[in-house]
């Protein structure tokens, strides 16, 4: 069964260009084409009156192929294009992913959490934990830094493994953790799970066949809407509770009621 093809859009007959001898003029047919291309327009080749009857069969082989060419080219360019467009994008999304992403842990870092929570410090409340190691300046000393780079990557795979589910978790600091509880996880829940991080966190961990263990100090807050103008005010405050934390002995998780 013979089906039509329906055209839509513009359509357009296209002139034939020749040159002063007579012949097809190759280069015309092609900035035709291209120009027909940029404005959407569709050609109807060797479709004015009287061409059909004043132009040789061979000149409109000539004038078809020349068409056909045009338009193949542009068809490869525009792919080529959009090919180099979406490795821009592609480009573009890995280089702000790794703007945002801690290298040693592979934890969002601090600017990734001024950027999720910038905009929702003003319209919403939500539950955040810090956490950081008691003595780290003095772990790095005793056993270098490249020791210690270890140990931190060791407790970041194990936070995501065990911890990711309820909340985004970010590596704001060296040794500083940010947690940023789900909805789901009610003011009631969030010390318990707080005291839990603190547990994960303070273990005995095995790093080059050498076992270490910290204490670490913590606070859970609930934050609520307006509270703070930016996040830089809100870390500020939870730092200085932290402070207050670690001059007390350390080794304690608090919940805050109000900063």
């Amino acid at each position: 069964m013979k089906t039509e093809k329906k055209y839509h859009g513009v359509v357009v007959p296209m002139v034939t260009p020749v040159t002063s001898e007579g012949k097809i003029d190759v280069a015309a047919v092609e900035r035709i084409i291209e120009n027909f291309a940029n404005n959407s327009v569709s050609p109807l080749i060797m479709g004015t009156t009287g061409e059909g009857n004043s132009v040789s069969a061979c000149q409109g082989v000539e004038m078809i192929s020349a068409a056909k060419r045009a338009a193949i080219e542009l068809q490869k360019r525009a792919q080529e294009i959009e090919e180099t467009s979406k490795k821009l994008f592609q480009s573009r999304n890995k280089t702000k992913a790794m703007a945002f992403t801690n290298v040693l842990t592979g934890l969002k870092n601090r600017y990734a959490l001024e950027e999720d929570l910038g905009s929702r410090l003003e319209s919403e409340s939500f539950n955040i934990a810090n956490f950081d190691f008691d003595g780290f300046r003095n772990f790095n000393e005793v056993y270098g830094r490249d020791f210690g780079d270890e140990f931190l990557s060791t407790i970041a795979e194990q936070l995501k493994t065990q911890f990711s589910e309820i909340a985004e978790i970010y590596n704001i600091t060296s040794d500083e953790f940010t947690f940023v509880f789900q909805p789901s996880v009610t003011g009631n829940q969030v010390m318990g799970m707080a005291q839990r991080i603190a547990e994960v966190m303070s273990a005995s961990y095995t790093v080059y066949n050498v076992t270490v263990q910290l204490t670490v100090s913590g606070c859970a807050y609930r934050y609520a809407a307006g509270e703070c103008l930016s996040l830089n005010s809100l870390l500020s405050k939870m730092d200085g509770v932290m402070h207050t934390v670690k001059n007390n002995g350390g080794n304690a998780v608090i919940e805050v009621t109000r900063i």
